[in-house]
């Protein structure tokens, strides 16, 4: 029984396909005729074995290269995208620099990013003028001694004289005074 089963598995198909074609076509040596058959369906059962491999393997490749097209095309898009954005850079720095050199000044324009912020610029302008207020008390002191030295070589009366003078005229500065 064990026999018959491993035939019907490994042969079955086999063997009935041979002795049908045999009692068909009666050939003058079966025995021969089946050996022959026998070999011939071994490579016909490697062949079919062999294009199927080959279909499966053409469906895969087929499938990778749809995929790899996509990534083309995604990098192809993606190239384009970069080369566009380069040449809006380019034709920026281009209209940039026609404009520079266009300005009377020849002085690069201001550009909002390399303007400071609003922070700095508060505590820039706080300084300044802390800078300039010394400066502008300092100045006076400095004028009204000039006019003192002058004065001492008058006198007193020609002192009163002279204020006196100065009140009833013209407001406009003297030569002394400026």
């Amino acid at each position: 029984m064990m026999d018959t089963a491993y035939l019907k598995q490994n042969l079955g198909t086999c063997l009935t396909q041979c002795l049908a074609e045999i009692s068909e076509k009666r050939p003058r040596d079966p025995i021969e005729y089946m050996a022959q058959w026998l070999y011939k369906y071994k490579e016909n059962v490697m062949f079919i074995n062999r294009k199927e491999e080959e279909q499966n393997q053409l469906v895969k490749e087929k499938e990778e290269f749809a995929i790899e097209q996509e990534l083309f095309e995604k990098r192809k898009e993606e190239a384009d995208q970069i080369k566009k954005e380069d040449e809006e850079k380019r034709k920026a720095e281009e209209e940039r620099a026609a404009k520079e050199s266009s300005s009377p000044t020849k002085l690069p324009p201001v550009i909002e990013a390399q303007e400071p912020p609003e922070e700095e610029a508060k505590k820039a302008a706080t300084e300044a003028p802390a800078e300039e207020a010394p400066a502008a008390q300092e100045a006076p002191a400095q004028e009204a001694p000039p006019q003192e030295e002058e004065k001492p070589s008058d006198t007193s009366e020609e002192k009163k004289d002279e204020e006196s003078k100065e009140e009833t005229s013209d407001p406009a500065p003297t030569e002394e005074e400026t």
